[in-house]
């Protein structure tokens, strides 16, 4: 649920451009492959899409924490509505992460505003932390 949820909700962002929507939709659909599985990302997939899916990729959370900030604005953006959902199903998190978490999540909202201005991930994301 939670790569189907990120990828259509960026689908909703009118004010994005429609190429950056299309991209991300498709890079959120896949955004966890390399992570969460031995699997590589099917052949069909564009270089673009691969790209964005592989810069979402990191090894460790504290990994992340650390490179996000050095990866293109997209890749930014599309980690917004990856760390948005996940917090949303949280339950696993204990306080302390939660709190980094939320934390992190801002961080990435002031990020993605200024490339990109007021989102409908910006709004969620500020609203549930």
């Amino acid at each position: 649920m939670h790569p189907i949820w990120c990828a259509m909700t960026i689908l909703h962002e009118t004010s994005l451009p429609e190429e950056l929507r299309r991209d991300g939709f498709q890079a959120l659909l896949y955004h966890d492959v390399l992570e969460d599985s031995q699997l590589k990302l099917p052949d069909w997939l564009s270089e673009r899409i691969q790209t964005l899916v592989g810069d979402m990729t990191f090894e460790s959370s504290q990994q992340e924490m650390i490179e996000l900030w050095s990866k293109p604005e997209d890749v930014r953006l599309l980690k917004l509505y990856d760390k948005t959902s996940n917090f949303m199903d949280g339950v696993w998190m204990d306080k302390e992460k939660r709190k980094r978490y939320a934390e992190n999540i801002l961080k990435l909202c002031d990020d993605v505003e200024k490339g990109y201005g007021e989102l409908n991930i910006t709004r969620i994301a500020r609203a549930i932390v």
